[in-house]
């Protein structure tokens, strides 16, 4: 598994490369010209950014490239808004920039599982293509999703 962690925080560098242990291949990027760089030389399993860093338009940009890439923002404050957009370009979720560790070890061994399971030929993110999860949501289901876009797991707090 190669695994990218982009934030221009470096303690924030530090905290998500423990999530990622004991990952083969993990590299940093401090700065946007890094993860282009990074990301043209070198295919990804997994990555975790900083919205800081990346924007939604770059998430996007990223899937556009790369289709089978997993991608967890994370945010300095997130919100439903912004977690649901980063959903809709792409990603596989957003989650607060300072997560528990324990819960983003969890979150990383998720994506990771999402990534290795694969239902025929397609994966998830290439069935979704042809018609967006997120419009086929209750309300309820909505609202949910929201939720745990911005971190919360607890179904008590859902």
């Amino acid at each position: 598994m190669k695994a990218l962690i982009g934030s221009t925080v470096t303690p924030l560098l530090k905290r998500w490369s423990g999530a990622l242990q004991p990952a083969p291949a993990t590299f940093q990027a401090i700065s946007i010209q890094d993860l282009n760089i990074l990301f043209r030389v070198t295919p990804f399993d997994i990555m975790l950014l900083h919205s800081v860093l990346a924007d939604t338009q770059t998430v996007a940009d990223i899937v556009q490239q790369q289709p089978g890439i997993r991608i967890l923002v994370l945010s300095d404050r997130p919100n439903e808004k912004e977690g649901i957009r980063y959903l809709l370009v792409g990603s596989v979720g957003c989650a607060n920039s300072y997560i528990n560790k324990q819960r983003l070890v969890e979150a990383v061994k998720a994506i990771i599982t999402g990534l290795q399971s694969r239902t025929g030929n397609k994966s998830v993110r290439e069935k979704s293509k042809t018609k967006s999860a997120l419009q086929n949501l209750s309300n309820r289901e909505y609202q949910i999703a929201a939720l745990v876009s911005e971190g919360l797991s607890n179904p008590e707090d859902i």
